[in-house]
């Protein structure tokens, strides 16, 4: 992957499209955070809100970063599947956008009259952040909506080029095409809700939970839990490994039930309920929650799919990769090959 070069103005297209987006937000954040960092005090720690902007320009930037690496992945496999996904990732990350536009002004206006102890300002009160922050983030709002309108177009020019990767991919029946084609479905679901999952661990452990024990530690666990059980699924998928993956299945029902139960406790009427980035931690919950749901039934559909004749082609031990316009000996001999050699050399 680290000699790819785009093959064709689609794929020029669509790789300018996520690294133009990803250089002009991440530029744009860090000027967000450089005037809110100058803005506050050392005193603004104290209080939960102080994390939220914070929080959600790294999660952006984090979010950005992430994708390039998903989309030089996708063209150098000509992965159509991790294409939609990517397109849906970017629709999703301006949703979170658009949301963090008006939270930040929440934000900005409750530092500005809170106070510490001894009536002592959080911010610098001869600053008006928004007024200078506002432009900022309109800004961010459009270039990632361009952008996505932009990955949707190229996107659907490279659903031809890349439909047939599959086919020059896997030689056999369709049936074993199907097969593989599960497989790369179920790798992309994984690699798109790692970040979705991570981003809603971030932004409930440090804005809502805020470092209360129990539960943050619980969060820290999570995190960690999330890497091994990716590798534990990943690795018992490819080996076909049927206890092992339905343990793995099983961590994931588990952590399905975890985000079910925060999303009710977000949406009742408790003390977590009552929480700045409300609508920003549904938003990752919901997001990873469905691609946990889709993960889960996808891993049902390869256990189905064990001993089948997919074990050799996952774990490398055969290569049916093809060259396009590249040709192959038949391997025919013919009986007489030694009249044949003192033929062509009287001839």
């Amino acid at each position: 992957m680290s000699g790819y070069r785009p093959r064709t103005n689609s794929e020029w297209g669509f790789l300018g499209a996520i690294v133009g987006q990803a250089v002009c937000a991440t530029a744009l954040d860090i000027a967000v955070l450089w005037k809110y960092f100058s803005w506050v005090t050392p005193l603004v720690y104290q209080v939960q809100q102080s994390y939220s902007i914070p929080v959600n320009c790294g999660l952006i930037i984090f979010g950005l970063c992430y994708q390039s690496v998903l989309t030089v992945d996708a063209l150098h496999t000509r992965n159509n599947v991790q294409m939609y996904n990517i397109c849906v990732f970017n629709a999703l990350l301006l949703t979170f956008i658009a949301m963090s536009y008006g939270q930040t002004a929440e934000v900005i206006s409750g530092l500005s009259t809170s106070r510490a102890l001894g009536d002592q300002p959080l911010v610098d009160l001869s600053v008006d952040l928004w007024a200078s922050v506002r432009l900022l983030l309109l800004t961010l709002s459009v270039v990632v909506a361009i952008a996505t309108l932009g990955l949707f177009f190229y996107g659907y020019k490279l659903h031809n080029e890349f439909a047939w990767a599959i086919y020059r991919h896997v030689r056999g029946s369709r049936q074993m095409r199907q097969w593989f084609l599960m497989y790369k479905v179920l790798v992309v679901f994984i690699k798109v809700e790692l970040y979705f999952f991570i981003g809603f661990l971030l932004l409930y452990g440090l804005v809502n939970v805020h470092f209360e024990v129990p539960e943050f530690p619980l969060i820290v666990c999570l995190l960690l839990s999330e890497l091994v059980q990716i590798a534990l699924a990943l690795y018992f998928t490819k080996t076909e490994n049927t206890l092992g993956a339905i343990i793995a299945i099983a961590f994931r029902l588990a952590q399905i039930a975890y985000l079910v139960s925060r999303i009710v406790v977000l949406c009742g009427n408790g003390i977590r309920a009552n929480t700045i980035l409300k609508n920003e931690m549904l938003l990752f919950a919901g997001s990873a929650l469905a691609f946990n749901a889709f993960i889960c039934i996808n891993s049902v559909l390869c256990i189905t799919n064990f001993g089948c004749g997919l074990k050799p082609l996952l774990s490398g031990e055969i290569s049916n990769e093809r060259q396009p316009y590249e040709f192959h000996s038949l391997g025919y001999q013919p009986a007489n090959q030694s009249f044949v050699s003192r033929r062509l050399s009287l001839d």
